[in-house]
């Protein structure tokens, strides 16, 4: 017989009503966020840049004592990493409704500056940041930033 803990620490997409308040909270601050699985089955996932709406902290239909994250908003933008740089970025307009796991969500994280002294925002794994023993995808790359897009500093 085979096991399958839903709550592996390698993924993470159910919460207690604490957790889940806390994820929202974090969210509610977010413009935007990277979503990218990059062991998705037999289909290559791009990594999709999110504009966030809305983040909804709700009960799972699944497991009645946990909480799931909504996120809501447009993939804005989709792009290909190579040597965890974004590359052949293209922009889309494509609605995002989903439920989200913290594993593949990555958020915006001040990277320091380069040697032109451009700051360099770093996409880490949410999930990290919140401390959860999750095993990201991938290690931390370039956030993309299309020059059409406006940032909080």
């Amino acid at each position: 017989m085979i096991y399958f803990d839903i709550f592996s620490q390698t993924q993470k997409r159910y919460f207690t009503k604490e957790e889940a308040t806390l994820i929202k909270n974090y969210l509610d601050l977010e413009t935007d966020v990277v979503v990218y699985c990059l062991s998705n089955g037999l289909v290559k996932d791009l990594p999709r840049l999110i504009e966030i709406e809305k983040v909804i902290a709700q009960k799972s239909d699944d497991y009645p004592d946990k909480y799931e994250i909504i996120l809501r908003g447009a993939a804005v933008g989709v792009f290909e990493l190579e040597n965890l740089l974004p590359k052949n970025y293209s922009p889309v307009n494509i609605p995002y409704d989903e439920t989200i796991d913290l594993a593949y969500v990555y958020v915006r994280h001040n990277g320091g500056q380069d040697k032109q002294g451009d700051r360099i925002w770093l996409a880490l794994c949410l999930g990290s940041i919140l401390g959860y023993e999750i095993e990201a995808d991938i290690e931390p790359f370039d956030y993309p930033m299309p020059e059409n897009r406006s940032r909080k500093e």
